[in-house]
């Protein structure tokens, strides 16, 4: 055998045992994931979207995920696959998406560093996390990594061809997130910074926005002939907008209107409605606020508008919480949706080995991306295809789901800041001990804490993780188990946990124990006195207005109406943007001997104002405005409040 051979045999051997060392452990975690979450509860949304996307009466836009939606109606409807066999897909999508980690790797920084980053990506957990459940997070990393290798190949081609299929991956990615619609435009200017003559570089332009539109064209013209208006992807981007930027908003999170909760659980409860309604629900708030029927742009148009008031009603406010949102998106913690946390527990608990986490990827991730910048195009390529997610997570808002497509990329930057530290390292190179110091304030800072992340952290998801065991228990009849489970997330989150009262309620009238039941059911519906919410003081700064609200309620249930006024202006100076204590103080101010009518009018409109007329209650907002008015010889305002009242009261869900 030639030297040349020998050469091609160990070359080969090499690439074997680097393939098995990143592929080998990314396939066997899978299976052994896969098999832990058989037949366990799944995110249904898009699932039941696909199942109705053909067969729908809403003749409604696209309100989530279009090109994600289609993808598993293909799956379920075509080739007749279950939810667990669409794991398995989404598994594969995982596998391919390291294989692509690996390439991109080596192309940017070499075969070494390819190899470290497909080590992390199959060690990295919360991907795997996230392929079983169905949500769009494993088809946005495959789509993102998919466009950029594609991007890398054309921008070393003189053609242009290359770049037809960079923009149609592209455009698929906005598909499945609208949020990153913005990588079209940046895809584009990506293009025109290449080399070549200005004829050359106009024509990669024209070739990628012609990829792109090949896929957001037909989602357009499915949207226009659904409802008659030309909406590029989706019709939900206000209302997810206001849904991250009202007084409910902490940045970790989805804080809808609470009356939309509220009609949600009443819809899903009376069992008439087995496809998702979110949309519909916000639509019908938005009508009944305006006063007038509204079409579907024009509801993400209103919500738009409510959550631009609401950042610039208290500019520094609204600045803290982007902020805040901003650092969330770079924290260690792992931050999940409620669908995520009982297969995210499972994934604790196993043995599997999963030696990395978002922690990691952001420390060694920043490193790369500080000090891998010498082949600046593709270093840029990476960042364009990274800082979306992080904008998009300012400007809306942040969990594991939403973070985790900017993880493939952090990979690939920590890979290699771990291959230049060692290399550095064992030089001793001066270079070494600057990135050790980064490292370590950069460890600092994604371990930052505050007051919201310990909540969450502490209480909120132990509670439900109890609150979850406890449901499970008392289905399988064990009552005894099932009573512990409750006490233990009523003992953590007492005014939160309502399920657990509701659980604890059912075991108690089981039992025969009425008096009990009657007690814990009160208190599933929000109910407490004073002296019952004085023994469960506030934990936690995010803690205190839900549980002032709830005393001050409490006390004027009681009569006790001055003591309820001075926490509901308490409440009101910590929270100025909440409208609840804005009305309760309105109505007090009527209650007064003479009746205050201007502050209680001032008061009502201000309510309304701050997001009131989103609440079911806001009729009798406008009855006090009415009356009020009434009383000043206002008539002619007194009418227009009347009309509102009369659109409101003969508006009614499931009744217009």
């Amino acid at each position: 055998m030639t030297g040349h051979a020998r050469l091609i045999n160990r070359s080969s051997a090499q690439a074997l045992l680097r393939w098995s060392v990143i592929l080998f452990p990314s396939i066997a975690i899978r299976i052994v994931y896969g098999r832990m979450i058989a037949g366990q509860p799944y995110f249904a949304k898009y699932l039941t979207l696909a199942r109705d996307l053909f067969g729908s009466n809403d003749p409604g836009p696209f309100t989530s995920s279009p090109v994600y939606i289609v993808i598993v109606a293909f799956l379920t409807r075509v080739l007749d696959l279950d939810p667990d066999q669409i794991r398995l897909v989404q598994f594969l999508t995982g596998i391919i998406s390291i294989i692509l980690i690996v390439k991109i790797g080596t192309v940017i920084y070499g075969r070494t560093a390819g190899t470290v980053a497909g080590i992390i990506a199959a060690l990295f957990g919360p991907a795997v996390l996230y392929e079983g459940d169905l949500v769009t997070a494993s088809w946005v990393v495959l789509l993102s990594l998919t466009a950029v290798r594609i991007l890398l190949i054309a921008d070393q081609r003189p053609g242009y061809g290359t770049w037809i299929p960079g923009g149609i991956i592209t455009g698929l990615l906005a598909g499945i997130r609208p949020t990153l619609i913005l990588l079209i435009v940046l895809g584009a200017l990506f293009g025109v910074t290449g080399t070549g003559d200005l004829s050359r570089r106009w024509k990669r332009i024209a070739a990628f926005l012609a990829g792109a539109a090949v896929v957001i064209a037909p989602v357009t013209l499915a949207n226009y002939i659904r409802c008659g208006e030309l909406i590029p992807v989706t019709a939900s981007g206000g209302s997810v907008f206001y849904s991250s930027n009202n007084f409910r908003a902490v940045g970790l999170g989805y804080s809808p209107p609470e009356a939309l909760t509220e009609l949600e659980y009443r819809v899903m409860q009376s069992g008439d409605v087995t496809v998702p309604v979110e949309h519909r629900l916000f639509k019908y708030l938005a009508e009944r606020a305006s006063g007038r029927r509204l079409t579907y742009g024009e509801v993400s148009k209103f919500y738009f508008r409510e959550g631009l008031n609401f950042l610039l009603r208290d500019i520094p406010g609204g600045f803290r919480l982007w902020v805040k949102k901003g650092a969330y998106f770079f924290n260690g913690y792992e931050v999940h949706d409620t669908a995520s946390l009982i297969h995210a527990k499972m994934l604790m608990e196993s043995r599997l080995p999963f030696l990395f986490g978002f922690g990691f990827l952001w420390v060694a991730g920043s490193t790369g991306i500080l000090i891998g910048t010498f082949h600046f195009r593709r270093w840029l390529l990476m960042m364009i295809f990274l800082i979306p997610h992080w904008i998009s997570g300012i400007v809306f808002y942040v969990n594991g789901r939403l973070r985790l497509p900017a993880a493939p990329f952090l990979i690939i930057f920590s890979a290699y800041a771990v291959v230049r530290l060692c290399g550095d390292i064992r030089k001793l190179h001066p270079r070494a001990f600057l990135i050790l110091v980064w490292v370590l304030g950069a460890t600092g800072l994604i371990n930052l804490d505050d007051d919201a992340l310990r909540w969450h952290r502490e209480m909120k998801t132990p509670s439900f993780y109890a609150c979850m065991e406890g449901t499970r228990q008392l289905n399988s009849g064990d009552f005894q188990g099932a009573s512990k489970s409750f006490y233990r997330a009523i003992k953590l989150d007492p005014l939160g946990a309502r399920e657990a009262h509701s659980g604890l309620a059912a075991i108690l009238m089981r039992q025969g124990n009425r008096m009990s039941a009657e007690l814990e059911n009160r208190h599933a519906a929000g109910i407490w006195t004073a002296a019952e919410l004085i023994k469960y003081p506030p934990r936690y700064e995010t803690e205190w207005i839900p549980h002032q609200m709830a005393l001050a309620a409490a006390y004027w249930r009681e009569n006790d109406l001055e003591r309820a006024a001075r926490l509901f202006e308490k409440i009101r100076d910590k929270c100025p943007q909440k409208p609840d204590p804005e009305y309760n103080l309105a109505v007090y101010h009527m209650s007064t001997d003479p009746p205050d009518r201007i502050r209680a009018l001032a008061s009502a409109r201000r309510a309304l104002e701050l997001g009131m007329k989103l609440d079911l209650h806001s009729t009798r907002a406008h009855v006090l405005i009415n009356g009020i008015l009434e009383d000043l010889g206002r008539d002619r305002e007194a009418l227009e409040v009347r009309k509102q009242i009369e659109w409101e009261r003969s508006f009614i869900w499931g009744h217009r």
